[in-house]
């Protein structure tokens, strides 16, 4: 069963490695998540796409922008799709954040320019 698990994550985690982009960057790199647990990544006026990536379609997570200034919640999205994505065409400097809202599987968290 661990030998499982590793070869899934290694797998997931050579999937997302060689689909990333110049304009998109890892936060969080693919982790066994739990429940609660989140991640962020730095503040920057140039992000407009925060998407979380997951191994399975049944476990519920959230992923948003944070504002510098009122750190306000902004767009948030949850689903139990395979990814969750939300978008903030806006220049106001914004950090991506994302947050498990289930436990027991392997994700990333990903920010694009």
């Amino acid at each position: 069963m661990r030998r499982t698990i590793t070869t899934v994550a290694l797998a997931f985690m050579l999937a997302f490695a060689s689909s990333a982009s110049a304009g998109a960057f890892i936060y969080q790199q693919p982790v066994y998540w739990q429940a609660g647990q989140g991640a962020g990544s730095s503040f920057s006026p140039n992000w407009v796409r925060n998407t979380f990536w997951k191994q399975s379609s049944n476990a519920w997570t959230t992923v948003t922008f944070i504002d510098n200034v009122s750190y306000s919640w902004h767009f948030t999205t949850r689903s139990t799709g395979f990814f969750t994505s939300t978008w903030w065409f806006s220049s106001q400097v914004k950090k991506a954040h994302c947050v498990a809202n289930s436990w027991g599987f392997y994700g990333s968290c990903h920010v694009y320019s």
